[in-house]
């Protein structure tokens, strides 16, 4: 009985005591400068007995092999045996320049951007786009074949 209350006692001690120690946190680059530092110096003027390890970086981490706690990812996760939980969305938008509408035209469906000139980002030459209830997945082609190509070119 006597070790029963000495384990009750910790438990109460564990919940009532500060953090401490180091949390590793792991984040793309901009959305860590905008969203992630400011959260963490908060974290720091909460619980003074904590230090944080932030490293921005726009590439997805692996959090085991690299040795971090914590990782905000802003794209779809593939499986993992890690645990995510949502806590946002980002709203993305397509835009051109007046010019390059004058140019090129306004695409009136996301299938008329498959043969543009664009910009591409991390998720590569496949945009994703809901319509209605379902997605639509476009593979902007000449966005793709450069990328390929400057690959290529660089090797």
């Amino acid at each position: 009985m006597l070790a029963d209350l000495d384990e009750a006692d910790r438990l109460i001690a564990v919940q009532h005591a500060e953090p401490s120690g180091t949390l590793s946190v792991t984040a793309p680059v901009l959305f860590g400068h905008m969203h992630v530092a400011p959260a963490v110096a908060r974290f720091l003027q909460r619980y003074p007995l904590t230090q944080v390890r932030l490293m921005l970086i726009d590439r997805v981490v692996d959090l085991v092999e690299e040795g971090h706690d914590l990782a905000v990812r802003i794209a779809h996760l593939p499986d993992s045996t890690l645990i995510a939980q949502p806590v946002g969305s980002v709203r993305r938008v397509v835009t051109a320049s007046p010019g390059w509408l004058r140019r090129r035209g306004s695409p009136r469906h996301p299938g008329n951007l498959a043969n543009l000139n664009c910009l591409i980002g991390a998720e590569g030459g496949r945009w994703t786009f809901v319509e209605g209830n379902r997605s639509v997945a476009v593979f902007i082609g000449r966005c793709a074949d450069r990328r390929r190509a400057s690959h290529r070119n660089a090797a």
